[in-house]
């Protein structure tokens, strides 16, 4: 899954990334990559190949750690757990980050994110509706777990989970990778307070920026409310030479237009 790509560089020794870059287009013809726009991977590209196409991507959000609003956030959670419990429901927090429990998580986390996107399309449904991704999955998170780089946050209602969300660590770098929510709890906002938790999580882990993933940051949101910053991601295409660009820029074209074409 993409989130928001960028290649790390030294800001005492910029020229890294295009050396990087040098050799990458040394070892392929044509090199796709997904990079923050003006980032060091986009501009180290622009510079050693001017003529690269660009293509449509998608926008990223980022935040540090805390996130901007995050007393306003625990505010309305604890606004909503008060609410729940009028409604005679007892919400209670759980954080899984040892191996042992990350792996028994991340089963409850298959269930409610498939009984949630089981019939969508798309690439958000593979994370749990197949047995391949599922073990797939399994296995990665396993690793990365007993290197103490995984956390799920769960919220319960009366013991039973009404949502969950995954994220890793890496150094001082986090990143929310999955979030599951079942609908008809007594809470009002059940995904919110997972994504809340994991960042509570990921600040106790020293992790001082987080990336927050692509898309749903609409006005009122989950991520909206953390006050996360907007990350524009573009698909970069480049070829070792002009003409290849203009060979490579022709093909995608045609298969454009067959595309449309179809009946």
């Amino acid at each position: 899954q993409w989130c928001s790509p960028e290649l790390l560089v030294d800001p005492d020794v910029p020229a890294a990334a295009e050396v990087v870059l040098d050799a990458l287009l040394g070892l392929a013809d044509v090199v796709h990559l997904p990079a923050a726009e003006h980032g060091p991977a986009h501009e180290a590209l622009r510079a050693r190949v001017p003529w690269l196409t660009e293509l449509p991507g998608a926008e990223g959000w980022i935040a540090p750690v805390p996130p901007p609003r995050m007393e306003e956030a625990m505010a309305r959670f604890g606004r909503d757990c008060r609410r729940a419990a009028r409604r005679g429901a007892e919400v209670t927090i759980r954080l899984a980050s040892s191996r042992n429990e990350v792996e028994a998580a991340l089963e409850r986390l298959f269930v409610v994110h498939a009984e949630r996107w089981r019939l969508r399309g798309g690439e958000i449904p593979r994370f749990s509706t197949t047995e391949a991704h599922r073990n797939w999955y399994r296995r990665v998170i396993a690793a990365l777990a007993e290197r103490g780089e995984v956390l799920i946050a769960e919220v319960l209602e009366d013991g039973e989970l009404f949502s969950a969300d995954l994220g890793f660590v890496a150094g001082r770098g986090g990143m929310v990778h999955t979030t599951a929510v079942r609908l008809g709890g007594k809470l009002k906002e059940p995904g919110r307070a997972a994504q809340l938790h994991l960042c509570r999580a990921l600040e106790e882990a020293g992790v001082q920026a987080v990336d927050m993933g692509w898309g749903a940051c609409e006005p009122g949101s989950p991520k909206s409310g953390l006050g996360p910053t907007r990350v524009v991601v573009k698909r970069l295409l480049a070829a070792r030479s002009r003409r290849s660009q203009r060979a490579l820029d022709s093909t995608l074209t045609l298969r454009g237009l067959a595309r449309r074409s179809r009946p």
